[in-house]
C-alpha cells in the first residue's frame, strides 16, 4: 500500500491537469515501512521528453537533488508519478520497458478532456514483464 496526505494527491492531480495535453511527471520522497510506502512529499518535474504528449521523462537534475535531500532527511525516493492524457489508468508497454527500479511505486493519473478521472498505484511484480496494482490510501491533512 502507498499512504499519502490528501494534499499530496491533490498536487499530482493539479500537475496532471495543468500539463494537459502533455504528460505530467514527478517524484515522491518518503519511507518504506515493511511493504508499505509512506509519502512525505511530492515534487513536480518538468517533462523533458521530446514527445511529451505520449511519453514522459523526469528531469535528472530533480532526481539528483532529491537524492541529496533524502539522504539529509533519512528518506528515499519511493515513488514516481505521471499522467496518461486521454489514456488508460494502467501502465503502458513503454512504462513497463522503462521500469528499472524494482522498489519504486508508480502512480498513474488518467485524464479525459483535461480533467483527472482516476488514479492508481503500481509496483513491479516481475521486472520488465508486469506491474501489479497496489492500494492508495489518502489521509486528511
Amino acid at each position: 500500500m502507498i499512504l499519502m496526505r490528501d494534499n499530496a494527491m491533490q498536487k499530482i492531480v493539479e500537475d496532471a491537469e495543468r500539463s494537459y495535453p502533455n504528460e505530467a511527471c514527478g517524484l515522491m520522497l518518503g519511507e518504506r515501512r515493511g511493504v508499505d510506502v509512506h509519502v512525505a512529499s511530492v515534487h513536480v518535474s518538468g517533462n523533458l521528453s521530446p514527445t511529451p504528449r505520449t511519453h514522459f521523462e523526469v528531469d535528472p537534475q530533480l532526481r539528483f537533488d532529491l537524492e541529496r535531500v533524502a539522504r539529509e532527511k533519512g528518506l528515499e525516493v519511493v515513488a514516481a508519478y505521471h499522467s496518461h492524457p486521454n489514456g488508460m489508468v494502467k501502465p503502458s508497454e513503454v512504462d513497463l520497458s522503462r521500469a528499472w527500479e524494482p522498489d519504486l511505486v508508480w502512480i498513474i493519473a488518467a485524464l479525459r478532456s483535461g480533467k483527472v478521472t482516476d488514479w492508481r498505484a503500481y509496483r513491479l511484480a516481475n521486472p520488465k514483464v508486469e506491474f501489479m496494482e497496489i492500494n492508495i490510501q489518502t489521509e486528511s491533512d
